[in-house]
């Protein structure tokens, strides 16, 4: 059994390989969960936002486009160049809830839903 730590480039995502290898459909399907729990679980910071950036396939301007322009496309670059930084409450809220919509998730409105306290313990993956 092989183990990566740090699955993503995210310390708190474990995967365990029981095969000899990870094929690329594996490696998708997990990026693809992972995906969508941080959506509904975890802080956003700017590590996750360019995670989930890139996992839509969106460029800064394309995802400003879908918050209508309320976020100017060097904004998002801003959020995602400082990688450890904590989104703010109400910026946090509405990046999750489009991705949450992209992802076709329901999340409950409540604060603790769109603006989690912490990061949940380590998520473990097994293949």
């Amino acid at each position: 059994m092989k183990t990566i730590k740090q699955f993503a480039g995210f310390k708190y995502v474990t995967v365990e390989i029981s095969t000899s290898s990870l094929s690329m459909n594996d490696a998708l399907d997990l990026e693809d969960k992972l995906a969508k729990e941080i959506v509904c679980h975890f802080p956003l910071h700017g590590r996750e936002v360019r995670f989930l950036r890139k996992q839509t396939g969106l460029s800064y301007v394309k995802l400003a486009q879908f918050f209508q322009n309320s976020f100017d496309p060097s904004t998002i670059a801003k959020w995602e160049k400082r990688e450890d930084e904590r989104l703010s409450p109400a910026n946090e809220s509405l990046v999750r809830l489009y991705f949450a919509r992209h992802y076709g998730l329901k999340l409950k409105a409540n604060p603790d839903d769109l603006y989690p306290k912490e990061f949940p313990k380590e998520l473990r993956y097994a293949c």
